[in-house]
């Protein structure tokens, strides 16, 4: 079979300086001496292959995947003989398997994004912006070292606040947004040919609309007010990504750029001398500086402006040459720009952007390999952005049914702000949708039915929502899991570099729901998810405990699907989110030949009048409520108190590793007239799987 081809997006020259740096690592005696014609190890070369050029598929930078795709792909293999004896390796480069796939985001429906819109304006929760703000500050304090930095990533999953988060950040500091997403939309100022001209040009026009703000009736702006005031009047000038002032504006900004666009930004990446591009950016930065001092009572250890760049990643791509990237070139820019008062927030959902680390690739790589690593100068990613920050309370003890807590209303109220702020600020067919809108999220897919289970990245995602899988550390690639985070809603914990992302499935009801809704239209789900225990992914202890936790969900999906689809005041749940009785879900759970075993036992402590006592007639009004699991971290979740709120948020409880002789806690509801979930209604079932 011939593998299939892209068609060729580099220049010869740039095909020499790439066979040109892989012979040199040759030469340097890496892997000993080798003959004329003698290859190097085939994974060792195909390594080097991807990683001096980061458009290619990184994970196959890793000799262990590299190893796999040529045991796959014996035809490879012979392409890499021919390209080494001929010193080129441009048909390797064009080999479409090594391309990484595209995954687009879903097109937002029009009601969607109007409602988005709304939900922007929504007021903002959590301390992130705060805690962002003071590191910010920080770094132009007069006590910061000479190292401190001027330049830091926002990373997270979609949905997280990213971007209100800086937006929030613009009310005290002065900001400037760009959105560098490469849609039809001709608004695109940063591109991988971008020119340092952009920035000293948009320092400038802004520096003149501040200045040319006479009165406070003129553009309502006192002659003298704090820098913070001064800000917040520019976000509020500056309007939504929409208004007409600010596409204006970075028209210009764009249009005189380009009329100056005479070289490129390779001269900085490569570490020549920045000085015809810095001097003139410094001096419009002292531009504005003196601007906001006529304006306002600022100090000269105060940040000039902030300038944030939305998904960021976007600048890591298309580049041809390997050294560098437009995101390099842009640290590199901005790092000489410290003492000018000038602040960069890069976001991305994607941990490319992370400072780097020697890559692991096992391999001994000469110092002319860059891989198009971020620069070493960004401070640690920022990741504490906003979670379960609901703008009322979620719920109080003894305030709701059970019946409540099962609407998708009340779903959303969890997790990433995105989903409750959607969810109110939208019109009926928005909440009605609202599930099919996190299919969209979790899987990256436009209309996702059960078929998308197949695809492995998908299926991990959706198993882990429900399941709560853990990632093997030593079994993961790094790309694997950065995948995760940056398209299917696993939420990132830490990311110390690119390849060292730690993360995990945060409880988020409606993702739940979502992912049930996948799983049960799907007809191979145990062979789906024997697939992902079986690919190394998932640590061996973990495995059969996965089984267990699976085959509990499914019991609870058959029984969910049974029951009634509404309230009792006629609101529909979600179709798994549900009210189930526990007789029921026992008869899901265990075959038919023990149905009447299991529900006409008998406590063996009872006697006299007691003694007629059944598993059914005592627990005919018993109901429990989960899609999901949630790992407790000690005992307090053997409680009621941990019951009710277990049973509000639609999971069950995961017990710590050291937890003697249980696995998991079940809540459950016992449902009398009047009763509402708290304390007094509630008991746990305990599980344990294995032995």
């Amino acid at each position: 079979m011939t593998l299939e081809t892209v068609p060729n997006d580099l220049i010869d020259g740039e095909h020499q300086k790439l066979d040109e740096l892989l012979h040199e690592f040759f030469r340097c005696g890496t892997i000993g001496h080798l003959q004329d014609d003698e290859p190097p190890p085939l994974d060792q070369l195909l390594c080097l292959v991807v990683l001096y050029l980061p458009k290619l598929e990184q994970k196959y930078g890793d000799r262990d995947e590299a190893r796999t795709l040529l045991a796959a792909n014996p035809e490879l293999e012979s392409l890499l003989r021919e390209a080494w004896s001929a010193g080129n390796f441009k048909s390797i480069r064009n080999l479409k398997i090594l391309r990484p796939a595209q995954i687009d985001p879903p097109q937002p429906d029009p009601v969607v994004t109007e409602a988005a819109k709304k939900a922007w304006n929504v007021p903002y929760r959590g301390d992130s912006a705060i805690v962002l703000q003071k590191i910010i500050r920080a770094s132009f304090s007069p006590q910061s070292s000479d190292s401190a930095t001027n330049q830091i990533p926002v990373i997270q999953s979609s949905g997280m606040g990213k971007s209100r988060c800086v937006d929030e950040v613009a009310k005290s500091l002065f900001t400037i947004p760009f959105n560098l997403r490469p849609a039809t939309d001709t608004m695109v100022f940063l591109t991988p040919t971008v020119h340092p001209g952009i920035i000293w040009e948009l320092f400038t026009m802004v520096s003149e609309e501040i200045s040319s703000v006479q009165s406070m009736e003129q553009g309502h702006l006192d002659p003298i007010v704090r820098y913070a005031n001064l800000a917040a009047w520019w976000r509020n000038k500056l309007g939504g990504a929409e208004s007409p002032f600010r596409t204006a504006l970075y028209q210009r900004i764009s249009d005189t750029a380009r009329a100056e666009r005479d070289s490129t930004v390779q001269h900085i990446a490569q570490g020549d001398s920045p000085d015809p591009f810095i001097v003139p950016m410094r001096e419009a930065a002292e531009k504005l500086r003196q601007a906001i001092e006529s304006k306002t009572s600022y100090s000269r250890h105060d940040i000039v402006v902030v300038l944030y760049f939305d998904e960021a990643h976007y600048l890591t791509k298309g580049n041809s040459n390997p050294g560098f990237s437009a995101y390099d070139a842009l640290c590199n820019m901005l790092n000489a720009m410290k003492k000018s008062g000038v602040y960069a927030v890069y976001l991305s959902k994607v941990s490319v952007i992370a400072p780097p680390a020697p890559p692991s690739t096992g391999l001994s790589l000469p110092s002319s390999f860059r891989g198009g690593s971020p620069p070493q100068y960004l401070e640690a990613p920022f990741i504490e952005c906003p979670f379960d920050v609901y703008d009322r309370p979620m719920i109080r003890e003894g305030e709701r049914s059970l019946e409540y807590v099962c609407l998708p209303e009340f779903l959303v109220r969890f997790g990433r702000p995105l989903f409750w702020t959607l969810y109110e600020s939208g019109n009926a067919q928005v909440k009605n949708a609202i599930a099919d809108f996190v299919k969209q999220q979790l899987t990256g897919r436009v209309s996702p039915s059960g078929d998308v289970l197949e695809d492995a990245d998908i299926g991990f995602a959706v198993f882990s929502s429900r399941l709560l899988l853990p990632l093997d550390a030593l079994g993961t690639t790094p790309a694997f899991e950065a995948k995760q985070v940056a398209n299917h809603l696993r939420v990132a914990y830490s990311i110390s570099h690119p390849e060292d992302v730690r993360s995990f499935s945060s409880s988020e009801p409606i993702v739940a729901e979502a992912a049930a809704q996948l799983m049960n239209e799907s007809r191979t789900i145990v062979k789906l998810l024997d697939a992902v225990l079986q690919s190394g992914l998932i640590p061996k202890g973990e495995r059969r405990d996965a089984v267990a936790r699976l085959l509990l969900i499914l019991a609870h999906d058959r029984a969910a699907a049974k029951s009634p689809a509404s309230s009792a005041d006629g609101r529909l749940f979600t179709r798994y989110t549900h009210p189930v009785r526990l007789v029921d879900f026992l008869q899901e759970l265990f075959a038919d030949e023990y149905h009447d075993l299991i529900l006409n036992s008998r406590p063996v402590n009872l006697g006299g009048d007691n003694s007629n006592l059944t598993l059914k007639s005592e627990f005919e009004h018993a109901y429990i409520n989960f899609t999901h699991f949630m790992k407790a971290d000690d005992s307090s979740v053997v409680c009621t108190a941990a019951g009710w709120r277990g049973l509000a948020r639609a999971n069950a409880w995961l017990c710590h590793d050291r937890q003697p002789f249980l696995n998991i806690i079940i809540p459950v509801f016992f449902k009398m007239e009047g009763d509402k979930v708290g304390r007094k209604s509630t008991s746990v079932a305990v599980v344990r799987s294995g032995y």
